[in-house]
């Protein structure tokens, strides 16, 4: 049980580094609105949160980011 709960703790950990990383890369070419910024946070799927990173990486500005990350 104990290690259950640290591996739920380290995963989340690892969710947010992911997504500070996102939003650190999509600050430089511009400012990231707060919805911008709640999506990403709130965003559970580890691979998702990989795909954006190297999206975050590519963008040349923030809008390009979200027309791509979120085309749903």
């Amino acid at each position: 049980m104990l290690f259950e709960m640290e591996e739920r703790t380290l995963e989340k950990g690892i969710r947010r580094g992911r997504a500070e990383g996102i939003l650190d890369l999509l600050c430089e070419p511009g400012e990231v609105n707060q919805t911008v910024r709640e999506q990403i946070y709130a965003q559970k799927e580890d691979e998702v949160l990989r795909t954006w990173l190297k999206l975050a990486a590519r963008a040349q500005s923030v809008q390009e980011f979200v027309q791509k990350a979120f085309k749903n």
